[in-house]
């Protein structure tokens, strides 16, 4: 993945989730909610880490999580069985889903500083303030697809 120079595309980090939702909703789009974004690193085969096969730890295949930034689709194996690239390492990544009923925190997926091993697990997740932001902390945004209705899928 490229910019329009030619340089290559890194990750938006240090953005509270207000700044991430705003930034989703500018190009049409929206935080991903926990389940999509861990339906999106698990793949159709449900891996445990979002690269093939993915039932195995493998630090090579994604690099060393937040401890180790790189451009978007660096790591040429850190990619789902669904094609989404770096679920299982760069930044961690805020969502749209709220933990339980706590008030002003969010649940952020993929990352955990000094266990990489067990933060990029798809299913991993830990909650931050909504107003946080750190170097670690960025975004991926889903596009809202709308579903078919019995009129079109009979067609």
């Amino acid at each position: 993945v490229k910019n329009t120079d030619g340089s290559p595309v890194m990750p938006v980090g240090k953005a509270t989730w207000e700044e991430a939702a705003e930034s989703c909703a500018a190009i049409g789009k929206r935080l991903c909610t926990e389940e999509e974004w861990e339906k999106a690193c698990k793949g159709p085969e449900n891996e445990i880490y979002g690269y093939l096969p993915g039932n195995e730890y493998d630090l090579q295949k994604c690099g060393d999580g937040v401890d180790e930034i790189h451009h978007l689709g660096q790591m040429e194996e850190c990619v789902s069985g669904y094609g989404v690239a770096d679920m299982s390492g760069n930044l961690r990544e805020w969502t749209a889903s709220q933990p339980g009923t706590k008030e002003g925190r969010r649940l952020v997926k993929g990352g955990l500083r000094s266990n990489n091993e067990r933060g990029s697990r798809c299913a991993y997740a830990n909650d931050e303030r909504e107003n946080y932001a750190d170097h670690t902390l960025g975004f991926r945004c889903c596009l809202s697809v709308e579903a078919p209705t019995e009129e079109k899928a009979a067609e």
